[in-house]
Parts: structure tokens; C-alpha cells; sequence
């Protein structure tokens, strides 16, 4: 990378600081494939690159049964909006599966390994789940008065629609 030689004792943090840089900056990476003779050498332009908290958005089982299956790995900045476009696209699936009888009867949240985030955007995906007033969160601590966060909007979900939320102990505050 550039003029870095990795070895087996290069750290994968040095690997990654000089492959970090400016956008639009170029990065040069020469490497070695199996079954193809020398070293191979790509120039690429750095760029912003905007990790999504949604994982993956599915169905357990037959679409038609519509149970959705949504995993959020954290919560950043984007979280509530790739959470809403998720389960819109469940619901339209599960509409179109069912030949219109049904959106989704149910949906799986898993936050399994979720280190947590920005406040605010675990604020926004409850949003998307409990009733308008509702209150999601409450803080408060030495030097500053307490605040509560409340859900501001009608949630996405139908009160219908069964919730199963899974966590562990890498769940942030399980």
C-alpha cells in the first residue's frame, strides 16, 4: 500500500492509516493472487465510505407468512431512515406476497451485538415502533437537568403487527 510493505508483523491499524486520507486523494495497492504470475498493482481515488446500520432486511419463512426479519448493527446518524426504508419494504413485500390480505404480522428486530450509538437515532427506530407520546428515554446526571426523549410521530408499524427484539451481551445497556 503506497509505500508501506505489509508483512505478517503489520499491524492491521497501520494497514488501515495508509489507506485512509484525503477524498479524492489516490491510494496505490500492489498484492499478490494465487494463479496469477507477479504482482499486481490497482490506483484508486479515496472516498467517504458510509456504513449501513441495517445488515439485512428479510423474511423468516415464506414471505406470505409475513414475519420480517430486520438486523441493526448500531445505531449512526442514518439508522431511523434505513430502518423505515426496511420495513416499508417488508410491509410492500409482504402486501404483494399475500396478494394484498396483509402487511407484515410480525417482525424480528435484532439488535444482537449492536454496540449502541447516537442516542438520537436509537430515539428515531423507537419512533418507528410505539405509539405518538410514548416515552422512549430518559436522561440525566450530575451538573445538567434530566431529559426525556418521547416518540413525536405515529409509529410505522401497525399496533397489530407482533414485535420480538432480540438482544445479548454485546446489546449496548442489555
Amino acid at each position: 500500500v503506497n509505500d508501506l510493505e505489509v508483512t505478517p508483523e503489520t499491524s492491521v491499524e497501520d494497514v488501515r492509516n495508509v489507506l485512509r486520507g484525503e477524498p479524492g486523494s489516490l491510494v496505490t495497492i500492489h498484492f499478490e493472487r494465487e494463479g496469477v504470475e507477479g504482482i499486481q498493482a490497482v490506483t484508486m481515488p479515496r472516498r467517504v465510505v458510509q456504513l449501513r446500520d441495517v445488515k439485512l432486511n428479510t423474511f423468516l419463512g415464506n414471505p406470505a407468512d409475513g414475519i420480517g426479519y430486520i438486523s441493526l448493527s448500531g445505531f449512526a446518524a442514518n439508522a431511523g431512515a434505513e430502518v423505515r426504508q426496511a420495513i416499508l419494504a417488508l410491509e410492500q413485500a409482504a402486501t404483494d406476497a399475500s396478494n394484498g390480505e396483509h402487511a407484515l404480522k410480525g417482525l424480528v428486530l435484532d439488535l444482537r451485538g449492536n454496540p449502541g450509538g447516537l442516542l438520537t437515532s436509537a430515539v428515531d427506530v423507537a419512533s418507528l415502533l410505539v405509539p405518538n407520546g410514548s416515552d422512549i428515554v430518559s436522561a440525566r446526571g450530575r451538573g445538567f437537568p434530566g431529559v426525556t426523549y418521547r416518540s413525536r410521530v405515529e409509529p410505522l408499524l401497525d399496533p397489530n403487527t407482533k414485535l420480538a427484539v432480540l438482544i445479548n451481551r454485546g446489546t449496548a445497556s442489555a
